[in-house]
């Protein structure tokens, strides 16, 4: 769920990053998809959501949908990518016959694709957002995924941070008198590149296994 609390914290506070990405996300908590997502995320660790948020459609739970209200992201720099979670050739090297890795990832990658769609149809209508996003034809919800996404994601927020400033000390370890200019908020995961904004490659609703990746 790291990926929902990237874009949830930049969404709500505009005035503290300037960049945000999320990777295999879930960005709504408020329809069917994003409430099934957190209920199943949350209680595969034997816990239970509505300790954080309350009953179901509280304040709370609403306060935490972006795609019912993203405008928070106006003229910032958005990085997103999600897979259709098709089994391909490298989830079967990774994972060989565990029917029950593939299935949970199937399942809930999925559900990030549907869900990152639908934050994509949102950003539409929120001025200047300098928007990235990556869809895999193929990939589960699992750590191969997620790490291939992350030099892309860093890319593309790099690119939307204000240049370093001397600010006249020295830091250990690094680099004398520069300090970060600029916040941003993260998570992440793996893909192909597509146009900033575009619709990238359509997913699939058919069988678990699907072509090689």
């Amino acid at each position: 769920m790291g990926a929902a609390s990237a874009l949830h914290l930049a969404n709500r506070n505009p005035e503290m990053f300037d960049a945000t990405a999320g990777v295999s996300g879930a960005y709504s908590t408020l329809d069917e998809l994003g409430y099934q997502y957190i209920r199943l995320t949350v209680g595969a660790r034997n816990g239970e959501a509505t300790n954080m948020w309350g009953p179901r459609g509280s304040t709370a739970w609403a306060e935490h949908d972006t795609i019912a209200d993203p405008s928070g992201l106006e003229g910032k720099t958005v990085f997103l990518s999600a897979a259709t979670g098709l089994v391909g050739s490298a989830e079967l090297g990774y994972f060989g016959s565990n029917e029950l890795v593939l299935l949970d990832g199937h399942v809930l990658e999925k559900g990030s694709y549907e869900s990152t769609r639908a934050l994509e149809r949102a950003l539409g209508s929120v001025p200047a957002v300098n928007l990235r996003i990556n869809y895999m034809p193929s990939g589960i919800h699992n750590w191969p995924v997620f790490v291939s996404q992350m030099v892309p994601a860093m890319d593309h927020i790099l690119s939307g941070l204000a240049a370093a400033m001397p600010n006249g000390r020295a830091s250990a370890g690094g680099a004398d008198g520069e300090s970060l200019g600029s916040g941003s908020a993260g998570s992440g995961s793996a893909g192909s590149s597509s146009a900033a904004g575009s619709t990238g490659s359509g997913g699939s609703t058919g069988s678990l296994r699907g072509g090689s990746s």
